[in-house]
């Protein structure tokens, strides 16, 4: 028998065959040791819109159609995602799969994203919960022990699904009305109206809008920058923005898209902006070139002008899971400490700062995974000696401690790094009898071998006249 794990995106799937060992590759599912996995690759399934409903709503927008309230609520399949949701209904019914892992996103859609593809395809086979929001492999092996039932995530998906009609009610009903009222298609609902009420809106004739739309037009065009992203994500960047004091404009591109506009000396800010808000960066034109090369095209990056800045010498990278570089960096920006990284397609961030803040990177870097931070001692005396000509000496932090305070009063250049049991002092290899052995301990040891050596040729002295005693008696 087979268990199917179903995640909300194809990355966080991957991540989890990994773990699990579901290594054969097929269309839309990997497969492997019992497991069987999946993705529902944003929502598949949705509320039907009004005209759907087949009772009159459907007819030339009036009055008398208002309010629109479903006495029973339908749900339909997103037309360009219909072959996945196929998928995932077939994988549900297979047979020989027993039971499921919902592990779509730890959050109340991420619940509505499983339910609704769960009940549409009428599936009654047990399901639990893999509550994780890290990518890393560590936490997902937790996760997989933990897990509980669906139904202990009843509420989770009750308030979604509130959220959902809520929407629905909200926007069709006030669309229709104002629309209806002003002559002409105007689109409202419960995200737009905190967005318009971000800056000096105007609504548009085809029913979309423009936040300061001044500002779009006193800028130069050679110096605008521009982001498109969905609604929820320009309400949660035009925010971050308010709050930063950047000026910036944004106005409705079709449906579900908002662009958002700011001057190009602005990007560095809003890439900060948009990768602690919304998991994404801008895209600068030394992204875009980074973007074009070979193996870079894998990568997308954030403020590369800065990397660009720093000598060879002078940068420390680390790679991180994206959750954890997604910490580093917002901690990073609380510091005011300048940063690139390099935002990868499998779910790393390559996150690169100067040597001179490489020792507070790594303090935030323990914080942010809870680990104790590691500390080092004249770490350029390390870095300068020649490997061959080093000599280092494990043992715990207690033991470093106290030999690096001993070498220091002796004026015995060293190097240490305290960190629990795994500390360790180095020195250049000339010094290591000095360092690490005393001279009456060496003074000690040469008499005992002394000792030795004079002690067995009396032995063997003394057996051939036992011999020869033993013979004459």
């Amino acid at each position: 028998m087979s268990i199917l794990i179903i995640g909300e995106k194809p990355s966080v799937s991957r991540a989890i065959s990994a773990v699990v060992g579901a290594s054969s590759a097929h269309k839309g599912y990997t497969e492997g040791n019992g497991y069987v996995v999946s993705w529902c690759v944003g929502h598949l399934v949705g509320l039907k819109f009004p005209n759907e409903y087949g009772n009159g709503w459907d007819q030339r927008w009036s009055f008398s159609q208002l309010p629109m309230l479903p006495e029973k609520w339908q749900f339909r399949v997103t037309d360009s995602t219909k072959a996945q949701y196929e998928l995932l209904k077939k994988l549900m019914n297979r047979v020989d799969v027993s039971e499921i892992i919902c592990a779509t996103d730890a959050d109340r859609e991420g619940e509505c994203i499983f339910r609704y593809v769960y009940n549409m395809a009428n599936c009654k086979k047990p399901v639990k919960r893999l509550w994780v929001s890290s990518l890393e492999e560590s936490s997902i092996r937790k996760a997989l022990t933990s897990m509980k039932p669906m139904s202990a995530y009843d509420n989770l998906f009750n308030a979604g699904y509130a959220r959902a009609r809520a929407d629905w009610l909200v926007g069709m009903n006030c669309s229709r009305l104002f629309s209806v009222r002003y002559g002409g298609k105007l689109n409202i609902g419960r995200v737009q109206t905190p967005m318009i009420e971000n800056g000096d809106a105007v609504l548009t004739d085809d029913g979309g809008f423009k936040v300061n739309p001044d500002y779009y037009k006193e800028m130069p065009r050679n110096d605008r920058h521009v982001e498109t992203m969905t609604e929820v994500q320009a309400v949660e960047v035009m925010s971050a923005l308010t709050a930063a004091g950047v000026a910036y404009s944004a106005a409705t591109k079709g449906e579900d898209k908002v662009g958002i506009t700011v001057s190009k000396q602005d990007v560095p800010v809003l890439n900060d902006v948009m990768y602690a808000s919304i998991g994404k960066i801008a895209h600068t034109e030394a992204a875009k070139e980074n973007g074009g090369k070979g193996e870079k095209g894998k990568y997308q990056t954030i403020n590369p002008e800065y990397y660009a800045s720093l000598g060879k010498e002078d940068k420390h990278t680390r790679v991180e899971p994206i959750d954890t570089a997604r910490q580093i960096v917002a901690e990073l920006q609380k510091q005011n400490i300048p940063y690139s990284a390099v935002v990868r397609k499998n779910d790393t961030v390559a996150v690169t700062v100067s040597k001179a803040n490489a020792e507070a990177y790594k303090q935030i870097e323990s914080a942010v995974k809870g680990e104790r931070a590691v500390e080092y001692v004249n770490p350029d005396f390390f870095k300068a000696l020649p490997k061959q000509e080093r000599f280092t000496q494990r043992m715990d932090e207690g033991q470093a401690r106290k030999k690096s305070a001993e070498l220091t009063a002796k004026g015995v250049e060293h190097s240490a790094v305290f960190g629990g049991e795994k500390s360790a002092v180095t020195v250049a290899k000339k010094d290591s009898q000095r360092a690490f052995f005393s001279r009456g301990r060496m003074q000690r040891d040469a008499q005992r071998i002394s000792g030795r050596r004079q002690q067995k040729p009396q032995q063997r002295e003394q057996t051939p006249k036992k011999r020869k005693n033993q013979g004459l008696e």
